[in-house]
């Protein structure tokens, strides 16, 4: 409805948004600058251009026009009204300030395109073949294409490396949500509230058990030097994940990305990042990893995502 109405949208989700959205409106429509604008082409060939009907142009609004064309040489002449009176802007065009830095460009103007496709599609016009071959020519989201979730990443080596990826509970989920807890999937950090509901829960169904299931250390993902798998990386952290986690505790640490520098399968340098929680004790961690024992035909630098739930 905004679109067509050469409007802006202003979203109030309850009652109590309903005033900071109506305020907001009230100052956006109370600063125009320029209405009744026309913009014409001289001397090269513009074509579809969107969008197709423009709005007028607000002090906290930009006003945005994509086109293509064909011989970039000529003028692009804007006019419009004032608080003043008239205005007129004319711009040069020329090949001298084509940018080919300007790429990005091309998919913003298929965006605009899919959504004005889109809105006429809701009133009955079929327009689904023309939005779905503009989503995959430009690699758009639409309501035809989609992209697809792929639970690995490929290096320049080939090689799959799966990343467990934590995600957080939607606005409004409650931390009940949290399901399958006992299985110790590498899911979403859950918070201290969930955590007491999950243990008055095992407590409820299982009271012969006194304590609940114990913490774990997760490697969420990361970059791998050539030669090795994550699978492998696993089995090398694999008895070292006790220290880890006493480490972990004891420093009252979540989370962690540490960078491993190899040569000849031995760890020569770590180096710590993004902790979130207490900082934690270098030289404690140092001692772990330089125990580790890698492939010797490894060597390079080895970052992993480490958290502790």
């Amino acid at each position: 409805m905004a679109r067509v109405g050469r409007g802006e949208p202003f979203v109030a989700t309850n009652s109590a948004e309903a005033l900071k959205a109506a305020k907001r409106f009230s100052d956006y429509i109370g600063s125009p600058l320029l209405t009744d604008i026309r913009v014409k082409f001289h001397g090269f060939d513009a074509y579809a251009v969107e969008p197709i009907s423009l709005p007028d142009l607000f002090a906290q609004r930009p006003l945005i026009l994509f086109g293509k064309y064909r011989n970039a040489q000529g003028k692009i002449e804007v006019s419009g009204k004032t608080v003043s009176g008239p205005y007129e802007k004319i711009i040069e065009v020329s090949p001298s300030r084509e940018d080919e830095g300007n790429g990005v460009l091309k998919h913003l103007w298929a965006r605009e395109s899919i959504a004005r496709l889109s809105d006429y599609g809701r009133v009955g016009e079929n327009v689904a073949e023309e939005v779905k071959n503009l989503g995959l020519q430009y690699h758009l989201l639409t309501q035809y294409t989609s992209f697809v979730a792929v639970d690995t990443i490929v290096r320049d080596t080939g090689e799959l490396v799966t990343v467990k990826q934590p995600l957080p509970l939607p606005e409004g989920v409650s931390d009940y949500a949290v399901g399958n807890h006992r299985n110790k999937v590498a899911c979403a950090p859950i918070s201290g509230y969930a955590k007491r509901v999950l243990a008055k829960e095992e407590a409820y169904y299982h009271p012969q058990k006194k304590k609940r299931a114990p913490s774990v250390i997760y490697i969420m993902g990361g970059k791998l030097p050539a030669g090795i798998t994550m699978q492998e990386v696993e089995k090398i952290f694999s008895p070292f994940k006790e220290e880890l986690k006493k480490a972990f505790k004891k420093s009252g640490l979540k989370k962690l990305l540490v960078l491993l520098t190899i040569e000849e399968g031995k760890v020569k340098s770590t180096h710590l990042k993004n902790p979130q929680g207490k900082s934690p004790k270098e030289e404690d961690l140092e001692k772990i990893f330089g125990k580790m024992v890698f492939p010797s035909s490894i060597k390079g630098e080895m970052e992993l995502e480490l958290l502790f739930v």
